[in-house]
């Protein structure tokens, strides 16, 4: 008797096994850039306590933006700091029409600390902190003569956004 035996040797057959993707850590540094609208709502009072009433005034605003992160778990904690140029710019009448009043704002920043809750590439977060920006005005009469002021700006910002990890 003769037996014939025949062996197989090939790769095993069975469901793919996908290894999950590894968690992401927003510990780290960032540096970024950022643009977007900018407003400038100025708090004037009607007469007889102000007699001119500035424009509200929007633009353009662009910059740099630095920050650090720590991670814990989910929580994340960050400190944040950005510098932002703008092109923020009103003109109207002013309460007496033959008068022109202008208002505008060249920069903004601000520094902030931030509070997010990371689920591996997603990171919902909060962010406040203290804010500046440049303030110009002026009221031209029907002569032409500019009656300009300037000042800088400053109070509290907060936000709330969502991240996501590229990579």
């Amino acid at each position: 008797t003769v037996f014939v035996e025949v062996i197989m040797v090939g790769p095993a057959v069975g469901p793919d096994v996908v290894a999950p993707a590894p968690a992401v850590d927003w510990t780290g540094f960032y540096l970024g850039s950022q643009i977007g609208a900018d407003m400038l709502h100025p708090k004037t009072s009607p007469l007889p306590t102000n007699s001119f009433i500035q424009p509200e005034a929007t633009g353009i605003s662009g910059g740099v933006k630095l920050q650090g992160l720590w991670q814990t778990g989910p929580v994340v904690l960050g400190a944040v700091a950005d510098f932002n140029l703008a092109t923020t710019t009103a003109s109207a009448p002013c309460l007496s029409p033959t008068f022109t009043c202008s208002d505008g704002s060249n920069w903004n920043g601000s520094v902030r600390g931030d509070l997010g809750f990371a689920a591996n590439k997603f990171m919902i977060y909060g962010t406040g902190g203290w804010g500046w920006a440049d303030y110009h005005g002026s009221t031209t009469s029907p002569a032409g003569t500019v009656f300009p002021a300037a000042t800088t700006l400053n109070g509290w910002v907060a936000g709330a956004g969502v991240s996501y990890a590229l990579n």
